[in-house]
């Protein structure tokens, strides 16, 4: 049987003087311990997910850990069957999540951070609480907490204009999480920057809560930004429907139409009967070009 891949989520707010430098040596680093993925680099951190064999991916937890002012990166580890990434990349960014807010927030003064138990434990005991999911719109229909609101984002950048929509939240306990909790860091230190008091975040995000509570208030699949685009996230699984029959299935893809591009759920039937389209008017764009 062959091994499996672990793949590792990762980030870290932490001032890199040189980027570009610590780019060429991070790129070395992976390709040493024969690493895939993307790692993102900028002044104010670093942001990645690679994947590798356990041992190798056991070895790059343990140097980044050494270097200064990396040893307490959080990993957020998962199974794959294979490599869920094609190359290896290091890119330098402006930001390492795409907010808009550089320099505008200080993640300093972030939402509190909480364990999965404690985040667990607020939802249980404070009827008051607000569970606000701050992923995008095609996340959150595949997998959510129990009762989450939804943000209401396409992309990451459009959440600032959607805090003024929640301010009648503004009194009560705000609860964020987001898939490995990189987005949270700024999204709770703005929502706090906008008058919002209460703000904490779920530490490690979706992918951590489920390690530890696999089969409680997580409903469905959890979607990640590689070729795998659905992991099962917890046991306690919602069936997902096919966009097209409505039959139950477990799949998402991209409408191979790339003037398209939408993101859908699609059992095989209707992947093989529409070509890999969302719908036939995409499969005709095809053909007729």
């Amino acid at each position: 049987m062959a091994e499996l891949i672990s793949v590792l989520l990762f980030y870290k707010y932490v001032r890199i003087k040189n980027p570009e430098a610590f780019r060429e040596e991070h790129l070395k680093i992976l390709n040493e311990f024969n690493l895939k993925g993307r790692v993102l680099v900028a002044e104010e951190g670093i942001n990645g997910a690679v994947s590798g064999t356990k041992e190798s991916t056991e070895q790059y937890k343990r140097c980044m850990h050494s270097i200064p002012g990396f040893s307490d990166v959080h990993f957020k580890e998962t199974e794959a069957k294979s490599h869920p990434f094609r190359k290896t990349q290091v890119k330098i960014k402006k930001e390492i999540v795409a907010s808009g807010l550089y320099d505008k927030v200080d993640v300093n003064d972030a939402g509190i951070h909480l364990e999965p138990a404690e985040f667990r434990k607020m939802i249980e005991d404070d009827e008051d609480t607000v569970v606000l999911d701050m992923r995008n719109d095609y996340e959150y229909k595949v997998g959510r907490f129990r009762g989450a609101v939804q943000i209401g984002t396409e992309n990451f950048r459009e959440f600032t204009a959607k805090v003024s929509h929640f301010d009648e939240f503004k009194g009560r306990n705000i609860l964020m999480y987001c898939t490995g909790g990189v987005r949270c860091e700024k999204a709770s230190a703005y929502f706090r920057q906008k008058g919002f008091k209460n703000v904490f975040q779920l530490k490690g995000g979706i992918m951590n809560y489920c390690r530890q509570f696999p089969d409680d208030l997580f409903e469905g699949a959890c979607f990640t930004f590689d070729s795998r685009l659905l992991i099962p996230a917890s046991k306690n699984s919602k069936v997902l429907k096919c966009e097209i029959c409505s039959s139950e299935c477990d799949s998402y893809i991209n409408c191979r139409n790339v003037h398209c591009d939408k993101l859908f759920v699609c059992c095989d039937g209707c992947r093989r009967k529409l070509g890999g389209c969302c719908s036939e008017g995409c499969g005709a764009e095809i053909e007729g070009i």
